[in-house]
């Protein structure tokens, strides 16, 4: 059934594996909270409060709400990060399953989402990654409600992707490459700007506040370049079948 757990001071840490099949509360206040056996299977939502929180699972994982100073989550299969927030870093590991969220999620600092082959799909409108976000997985869909700074974006060839920022969009110096999946960028509220290689079948590209092209913009199909502001090409090449565009300056 349920399991609850609560500490006044103190953390709570575990000796041996758990199996809980219903949901589970771990209140450890200012505590940490350490679930890292391999063999534990929490059958529902597992919900997290306290210091630094660590928890596996050996199956499929469903966070639910969060209210911690960290969070490193590890699935053997899909893998909900919940709602809530994260004070300091965030990693998420599925080993494959798909990555996803119950709600909006605030991390204040970095985050890494690792998917495998599966895709990751956090797209609630509340969200805000404070930090540096990196992604690694299959198809990839991501929102921000402000400012959103990748740090790395690694999509399988032929997954979608597409992220969009409430504020401005920082993109890394590696490339992003949808191989014949589309990729979709927006800025939605600043100036997007890119320092590596874009490619995909089909790119489109938007900044509210401008667009800033420092590396390739590679399209297979249609690429389409859209900003509010100027748009700047200060190094790279563009490459596309078909180019489709308006923007308010052009340098």
């Amino acid at each position: 059934g349920g399991l609850s757990v609560a500490v006044r001071t103190g953390d709570i840490a575990q000796s041996g594996a758990w199996r809980v099949g219903g949901n589970a509360d771990f209140d450890a206040g200012a505590g940490a909270i350490t679930l890292s056996n391999a063999g534990n299977d929490f059958g529902g939502a597992v919900h997290l409060s306290g210091g630094a929180a660590v928890v596996r699972d050996a199956n499929a994982l469903q966070l639910g709400t969060l209210d911690v100073a960290g969070l490193t989550a590890t699935s053997g299969g899909a893998l909900s990060l919940g709602s809530g927030s994260v004070a300091g870093n965030l990693v998420a590991t599925s080993q494959g399953g798909g990555i996803t969220q119950a709600g909006a999620l605030s991390v204040a600092g970095t985050s890494s989402i690792d998917a495998g082959a599966g895709n990751i799909t956090l797209t609630n409108a509340g969200n805000d990654f404070a930090g540096p976000v990196g992604l690694s997985g299959g198809a990839i869909a991501l929102r921000d409600r402000n400012d959103l700074t990748l740090s790395h974006l690694r999509s399988a060839p032929g997954g979608d992707v597409h992220v969009v920022a409430g504020g401005a969009l920082a993109l890394p110096a590696q490339a992003i490459d949808a191989g014949s999946g589309s990729l979709h960028l927006a800025a939605h509220g600043g100036t997007l700007t890119s320092r590596g290689t874009l490619a995909g079948s089909d790119v489109s590209l938007h900044g509210a506040g401008g667009v800033v092209l420092a590396g390739d913009v590679l399209a297979d199909g249609r690429l389409h370049l859209e900003s509010g502001g100027d748009l700047v090409q200060s190094g790279g090449r563009v490459a596309a079948a078909l180019l489709t565009g308006r923007a308010a300056g052009e340098a």
